[in-house]
This record gives C-alpha cells, sequence and structure tokens, in this order.
C-alpha cells in the first residue's frame, strides 16, 4: 500500500473514532478526532499529488491547496481550532469538554464525512 492510500486508511479509522466518541458523548474527543480524519485525508492528497508532507494544522490551508471546493474549504477552516482547543485548557480555565457540545460535534463528523468522500475521489 502507498503512502498517501496509508494516510487515508487512518484518516478512515480516525472517523470511526470520531463517531465511536460520539456515541459515548464524549464531544471534546469526538471534535478532536474528526479534525484529525479530516487533516489526514487532505495530506493523502498532498502525499498523493506529489508534494511530499506537510507539517500543519490549518485545514484550509490543505483544502486549498489540494483544489478542494470553497465550501469544504470553509467547513474544515471551522473544524481546525478543535485540533488544539479539545487537548487543552484555555488561559480562563475552561476545559475541552465545555467548549464542544454535541451540535459541534455532530457538524464536526459531518465535515469530516465530507471531506473524506472528496478526497477518496482524488486518490
Amino acid at each position: 500500500m502507498n503512502i498517501a492510500k496509508k494516510w487515508f486508511k487512518q484518516a478512515r479509522d480516525d472517523l470511526d473514532v470520531a463517531e465511536y466518541c460520539f456515541e459515548g458523548r464524549k464531544y471534546y474527543a469526538t471534535g478532536f478526532w474528526a479534525q484529525q480524519a479530516i487533516e489526514k485525508s487532505l495530506k493523502s492528497v498532498w502525499i498523493a499529488q506529489g508534494k511530499g508532507l506537510k507539517k500543519t494544522h490549518e485545514l484550509a490551508f490543505l483544502a486549498e491547496e489540494v483544489g478542494a471546493p470553497k465550501d469544504l474549504i470553509a467547513e474544515a477552516a471551522m473544524v481546525t481550532p478543535l485540533e488544539s482547543k479539545t487537548r487543552y485548557l484555555d488561559y480562563e480555565g475552561t476545559t475541552p469538554k465545555e467548549l464542544v457540545d454535541e451540535g459541534k460535534a455532530h457538524d464536526a463528523i459531518l465535515t469530516a464525512k465530507r471531506v473524506i468522500e472528496w478526497c477518496q475521489a482524488k486518490l
């Protein structure tokens, strides 16, 4: 299996984890894993396009650079903050659990599914 397909397979596995966390009502974890699924799926296309590996968590940048449609770029941008906000308390002491509710988690999963579908068509 080539490296781009390995990244894509991991993206799908991360989406499975996001869905599992959602079912368990761990919405902050859902957000994190949905973000990871999007990031890895976009990086799989980036790699398949012969661009090597880019170390970034900026989903809109990745989506734009691989030629994703504008609506997916915008949706991906909304999920980017979940990479860091779901791992650490903020300066005011707000916990990740307080930052991501069911609606945000659900939206992150839907975005991940749309991005993964688009990426799959590009591989």
